[in-house]
């Protein structure tokens, strides 16, 4: 059976499965899973791989899937991996053939962020937040801009003559 980076399709539910390396990076996978579009994975991880053990490293590779219309799923037995998916909604499945036979959708959490406008969907700033006010308290204290001139004005100060220099006045 070779299915070390190959897709492989299940039955009647359409699910593929993509099985992990063992030397495999969580970015590979993130760019194997950015390469298919609308699709249901199945991810087969590796005995010990602890790449997806906590729930930022998850998230990642969940944003990627929703980024990509993919409902992705993990086939792993690892604790803390099982831990981390169920955190953030992605299905955990401990063998192949429960992942190609079950019926399963991710369910996140947390909403996709639209990387145009971060800010999308976000509550009205507290009024101790607004613009001017952030804006005023980011300006220069009064010593700061004092010492921005001091030090813009010494290059434009002409260097002592020579002759005082040389009389010991400096």
């Amino acid at each position: 059976r070779n299915t070390n980076h190959a897709l492989r399709n299940a039955n009647a539910t359409m699910t593929e499965f993509y099985q992990v390396p063992p030397d495999a990076s969580l970015e590979s996978v993130r760019r194997a899973v950015g390469q298919w579009r609308n699709k249901r994975i199945a991810l087969e991880l590796p005995e010990g791989w602890l790449e997806l053990n906590n729930v930022a490293r998850m998230r990642l590779l969940q944003r990627q899937a929703q980024i990509q219309k993919n409902e992705i799923a993990l086939i792993t037995r690892e604790p803390a991996t099982r831990l981390a998916a169920k955190q953030v909604g992605v299905p955990v499945f401990n063998h192949m053939e429960q992942a190609a036979n079950d019926r399963w959708r991710m369910k996140p959490l947390l909403p996709l962020i639209d990387p145009r406008n971060p800010a999308a969907g976000l509550p009205e700033p507290p009024p101790w937040r607004r613009e001017e006010i952030v804006a005023r308290q980011t300006l220069p204290t009064q010593r700061q801009a004092r010492q921005r001139r001091i030090e813009s004005e010494t290059a434009y100060r002409k260097p002592t003559p020579m002759w005082m220099r040389l009389a010991g006045n400096l």
